[in-house]
């Protein structure tokens, strides 16, 4: 069963805030004077869910199995439409953001679906095995994207 918090916001846009629920964001106290709603859904599994391959894990750490693929189209199939449904949030903009390995699959998504038109990666994991090569060969439309 999935987890997310809606902090609701005027405008036309929703930023979704994919999280983890082994390294959730304290996102209430950032979040004064954003003009958008911002959904936090906390039900990631780390090395799971947000690796787009299968790779090695980091020295010590659990491999990364290369679940994003299946993880974004159960957010985008389902997981989100029921949100949307239930918080009155459907017919606005769509933006996808994520820290670390969130931020890595917030930049993915752009790669896959449509779905989304803007994406911010805090911090993303852009270290990731092959990532680089993927992403010179991979279209990416979007309003916009930021990077830290």
């Amino acid at each position: 069963m999935e987890r997310y918090r809606v902090y609701p916001g005027q405008g036309a846009l929703v930023v979704y805030v994919v999280d983890s629920w082994e390294h959730p964001l304290d996102l209430e106290a950032g979040l004064g004077g954003v003009g958008a709603a911002v959904v936090q859904i906390v039900d990631a599994r780390w090395n799971q869910d947000l690796s787009p391959w299968v790779v090695p894990g980091l020295p010590g750490g659990a491999p990364f199995s290369g679940g994003a693929e299946a993880y974004l189209q159960g957010l985008i199939g389902q997981t989100i439409p029921r949100i949307e449904a239930q918080a009155g949030l459907g017919g606005r903009e769509r933006a996808v953001a994520g820290y670390s390995l969130a931020g890595l699959f917030a930049l993915y998504a752009l790669t896959r679906t449509a779905f989304f038109s803007m994406a911010a990666s805090v911090s993303g994991s852009l270290w990731y095995e092959g990532w680089l090569d993927y992403l010179a060969g991979a279209g990416v439309d979007a309003r916009y994207v930021y990077l830290s």
